[in-house]
């Protein structure tokens, strides 16, 4: 009678990495909690570069985070850096008006990320 040997593929899950566009500081400011808050899905650990207490540099800075799951058997590592576009989401306009009344308008908004 042969025996059978019965396997199981199990793929790796990618948590889900939560950071909404980090606030703005002053120049010459370390970063802090305030800007490096991401969160996962699952437990691990987050680092963050630059690193918290790091002062950037003048002029457009790139912040990411890397996340190493504490399970690192059923969940990969996943990198994560804030777009553009999660930053102009938290902007919040006054409308335009015209005889105090609002009016719809169309505008270009430029955007320059930088720390400071």
């Amino acid at each position: 009678m042969k025996a059978f040997e019965r396997f199981q593929i199990v793929h790796q899950a990618t948590p889900t990495i939560t950071w909404a566009a980090p606030s703005a500081t002053t120049y010459g400011t370390p970063l802090s909690a305030s800007q490096l808050n991401a969160t996962a899905s699952v437990p691990g650990t987050l680092v963050y570069t630059p690193a918290a207490g790091s002062v950037p540099a003048a002029g457009v800075q790139t912040l990411s985070v890397t996340f190493t799951p504490t399970d690192a058997t059923d969940y990969n590592s996943a990198t994560k850096t804030p777009s553009a576009i999660e930053a102009v989401k938290q902007w919040r306009y006054r409308p335009y008006l015209l005889n105090g009344q609002p009016v719809e308008v169309e505008t270009k908004v430029a955007v320059n990320f930088s720390l400071g």
